[in-house]
């Protein structure tokens, strides 16, 4: 029962450093870096928003976040393996994290596919009758899910600084 209750005691203490700042905060911040872009590339976007600091909530609604941070131009059906391939190529590199009391820089590159480019050209062939299919929609997704699985796309580098703040012992990201 003491063994139990040293336990106990421990586990507080430690539960205590972590609120208080004793523990690098790096690790913790490079999880959710990661976390946040895996859920803007798979069209996860709630997710996203949810890591959102409160400030950052009040002032971007959750469909003005959705269309700024929409890599994947569909929704709807077929999308959802789109947005895998999409999520399976783009790359994100943390280049280095600043992390102060109650905020943090974390620097990125994120290396994504063009699937813009790829887009209008297949919008065009569409247009100028071409190719004739039954289902436009479907025919592009397909396409262009295709290319990103036979990486037949040329990428785009993004550098980016990620501001995280810490607020009632969770970081939360500035937008």
């Amino acid at each position: 029962m003491k063994k139990i209750l040293n336990l106990l005691l421990m586990g507080i203490l430690a539960a205590g450093l972590v609120t208080c700042g004793g523990e690098d905060p790096e690790p913790v911040l490079k999880e959710l870096t990661q976390s946040y872009w895996q859920a803007v590339f798979r069209g996860h976007i709630q997710e996203a928003y949810g890591m959102l600091s409160d400030s950052s909530r009040a002032s971007v609604t959750p469909q003005e976040f959705s269309e700024s941070m929409r890599f994947v131009p569909f929704d709807g059906e077929g999308s959802n393996e789109l947005k895998e391939a999409f999520a399976e190529k783009a790359k994100l590199t943390i280049l280095g994290i600043e992390a102060k009391r109650k905020e943090a820089t974390v620097h990125v590159i994120l290396l994504v596919p063009t699937l813009a480019a790829l887009q209008a050209s297949l919008q065009a062939q569409l247009d100028s009758g071409e190719i004739e299919v039954e289902d436009e929609a479907a025919w592009m997704l397909r396409e262009m899910t295709t290319a990103l699985e036979e990486n037949r796309l040329p990428t785009q580098e993004l550098r980016l600084k990620m501001t995280w703040v810490l607020a009632d012992d969770r970081w939360r990201l500035v937008f």
